[in-house]
């Protein structure tokens, strides 16, 4: 089914980032409708020269969300359509949505691990034990999803989907947040799992992104996402981003669309010149803090299972 818009989520301090995403999708789809929701929770921002450049609209979705939860209120406002959502640090490296059209579910997400159930689980998404007690009717769905890019049929769902779950508000918050994990990740899973167990929504799974570790990721040629003949894939840097573009793996991919952003903007390449050179100090921290995460992550990392996943398919009612 056809895509109508592309909606991607940042924060003041992802506003960088969220220009080379914007930019990603605007230089493989010139006319798509593109949206960018601004959680306004850490700072207001000027998105003016975006909406300029790339034909971004914010109309109606500024605010206070709260860290992931914007991503929840984009799922209740049917005026939306069927729309990809995208985190902020991620890029598209060729014709995604052409392929996502052939996916007809309301929802369609990404598996994670080898065999598409995280190796994680507990502390990527809920912990499974906390969970039972809290509904004992959970059953183990055969996959699980990152929440940085999905495609969702918007009005769907509903704050009465959540139950008690959310605090709603300015900002909103997760309640539970010893059972549910990283934000809206592991509520998110949750919810849509058994509104599809009951056959209350329907909810496929394909594989459209690749995570920063992977060996595509590494290896795909520059000249290859130039010249629009790489993968029908978007790329996302979940857990690898610097306050640095330059440490960041592939950085030559996001100056290339950092590139084609500011080959769009009246004067942009002074304009680039005295924005980078304000952001030394900020930058700085934000890479002592991100390989901190890094470290973080190493040290708590389980072994990963293996086994074979089919490429694309459905989830089945438990």
């Amino acid at each position: 089914m056809k895509i109508d818009a592309v909606i991607v989520l940042c924060w003041k301090g992802d506003f960088r980032l969220a220009r080379i995403c914007l930019a990603s999708v605007r230089y493989f789809y010139p006319q798509i409708p593109l949206f960018l929701m601004k959680d306004e929770t850490r700072g207001t921002f000027d998105t003016t020269e975006v909406e300029a450049a790339l034909g971004v609209r914010t109309q109606g979705l500024a605010g206070q969300h709260g860290p992931g939860m914007g991503k929840l209120e984009l799922l209740f406002r049917a005026e939306l359509g069927r729309f990809l959502y995208l985190d902020a640090d991620e890029i598209m490296i060729g014709p995604v949505l052409d392929s996502l059209a052939a996916c007809h579910a309301d929802f369609v997400v990404v598996p994670d691990g080898p065999n598409r159930v995280s190796p994680d689980i507990d502390r990527l998404y809920y912990d499974r034990n906390l969970l039972r007690g809290l509904d004992p009717t959970y059953r183990l769905p055969r996959f699980h999803f990152n929440t940085g890019q999905f495609v969702a049929q918007a009005g769907r769902m509903s704050r009465a989907d959540f139950g008690e779950l959310v605090a709603w508000g300015q900002p909103s918050r997760v309640r539970h947040r010893e059972i549910f994990k990283l934000h809206e990740q592991g509520l998110l899973n949750y919810a849509l799992h058994r509104l599809a167990a009951a056959r209350r929504v329907t909810l496929e799974y394909a594989e459209f992104m690749h995570l920063a570790r992977t060996e595509y990721f590494k290896t795909v040629p520059l000249a290859d996402v130039a010249a629009r003949r790489a993968q029908p894939l978007l790329f996302h840097w979940a857990g690898a981003r610097r306050g640095f573009l330059s440490a960041m793996r592939r950085h030559d991919l996001l100056r290339f669309f950092e590139d084609h952003y500011y080959s769009l903007v009246p004067r942009g390449g002074a304009l680039r010149l005295g924005r980078s050179t304000r952001a030394v100090p900020e930058n700085s921290w934000r890479h002592v803090r991100g390989l901190a995460g890094q470290l973080k992550r190493v040290l708590l990392r389980t072994r990963p299972s293996a086994g074979p996943a089919p490429a694309r398919g459905r989830d089945p009612a438990p």
